[in-house]
């Protein structure tokens, strides 16, 4: 009997083997323990995309110069990571122009890298590095009567921030380093102007801590320093202008559910040499942005700021301070044709020389996606400029253009 149960059990277990191998592994099944390699829903895009495009564009410009045309070839192209905890970007850009009767140059040339990554739960770290040369020459025509061929200018920056969040407050550390480096001027007379005075390393950091008042509200306070070093002294004084920057704001910003986003902030910044041959200098800062898009189509952007800066290769300021106000509007008609327009004003004055600089320019553009992978593009800009002692610029510039994507 103890026998017969036993030959029954070998069958009965027998079967159930055979029956288990006949049915499919519900481990396997999707959505339960690890994904079965090569199941439905399993990611099958690749984590790295790569695009490039290049336009195409001619343009004719109209100021104090006279009439000439201009031509331009922009080759660009991105890279874009995206991880489980982190995204990484990269871009490239090159401006080739064309001014009448010259020869080609290379009016820019950009390259940068960006990222982020989710350290922790609550913590997360963001970075970004660029390179960027620039050439006067091929990309203004209205440089001072006494320059024949403006300086170069080479820069590098690399920012960097973690930020930590406490429930409903939010703490940053942000900071970052600059390195730029002018060419040389070659003046009217046929001799050339050395700015290695300009060239200087920049760091600096910061710290922002932001508090969610609502869902809706936020505000948020912000302090930071910089500091600047020259390679060589002034050649008027002997003196370097190695400086110390400070600056501290509060404001409040908003989002209504991406229908309409807007910042504003107010604060304090000073600007102190080293050396007394060169006058402190000090500003109210102010900020304010609005963005604006009640339906899909139509988008508005809008924002006024106030800020330090330094001043060109051909001008013996040490400081700067900028107004400046804009407006953008984009309307897409449908899914080929795109509308634009825009509007800026600006004030620049130079600290201690206490010069002015201001201007204002709009423009109104157009897209028209012929297929896929090309796109035409029209725009008008006219743009004015008065600095003090001089005779006001105005430009007038017409461009057609095309872009082929891949």
């Amino acid at each position: 009997m103890i026998g017969l149960v036993l030959v029954g059990a070998g069958h009965v277990a027998s079967a159930v083997a055979a029956d288990a191998r006949l049915e499919p592994d519900i481990r396997l099944e999707p959505g339960l323990l690890p994904l079965a390699p090569g199941s439905a829903t399993e990611p099958t895009h690749p984590p790295v995309e790569i695009d490039w495009s290049t336009s195409l564009r001619g343009s004719y410009i109209k100021d104090r110069d006279g009439e000439r045309f201009e031509l331009q070839a922009v080759p660009r192209g991105t890279l874009d990571y995206q991880g489980r905890r982190g995204t990484l970007s990269a871009s490239g850009e090159v401006t080739i122009t064309r001014q009448e009767h010259e020869d080609p140059q290379i009016g820019a040339f950009d390259i940068g890298i960006s990222g982020a990554y989710a350290l922790a739960d609550q913590t997360s770290a963001e970075g970004a590095a660029s390179f960027t040369m620039t050439n006067p020459e091929a990309t203004i025509r209205d440089i001072a009567d006494t320059t024949a061929d403006p300086a170069d200018t080479i820069s590098g920056t690399v920012l960097g921030s973690v930020t930590r969040q406490f429930g409903k407050l939010s703490v940053s550390a942000e900071g970052g380093a600059e390195r730029t480096v002018y060419g040389e001027t070659r003046l009217a007379d046929g001799t050339n102007e050395l700015n290695g005075d300009r060239n200087l390393w920049s760091v600096e950091g910061g710290l922002r801590v932001s508090y969610a008042l609502t869902p809706i509200l936020d505000v948020f306070a912000r302090g930071g320093a910089n500091r600047d070093y020259f390679d060589h002294p002034r050649p008027e004084n002997g003196q370097f202008a190695n400086a110390t920057g400070t600056s501290f704001s509060v404001g409040v910003l908003g989002n209504w559910d991406g229908w309409m986003q807007a910042e504003a902030s107010v604060g304090y910044g000073k600007r102190n040499f080293d050396a007394i041959a060169f006058e402190d200098a000090e500003s109210l800062l102010y900020s304010a942005r609005l963005t604006f898009n009640p339906y899909e189509p139509l988008t508005f952007s809008a924002g006024v700021d106030n800020s330090f800066g330094l001043p060109t290769s051909d001008s013996d300021a040490t400081s700067t301070v900028t107004t400046n106000a804009y407006a953008d509007l984009t309307y897409t008609a449908n899914s080929w044709l795109r509308l634009r327009a825009a509007a800026d004003v600006y004030r620049t004055r130079t600290m201690a020389e206490d010069e002015t600089e201001k201007g204002y320019g709009y423009g109104v553009g157009a897209d028209y996606l012929l297929n896929t992978h090309t796109q035409l593009t029209a725009d008008y800009g006219y743009a004015r400029a008065e600095t003090a002692g001089e005779p006001a610029e105005d430009r007038h510039r017409v461009t057609f253009g095309v872009t082929l994507a891949r």
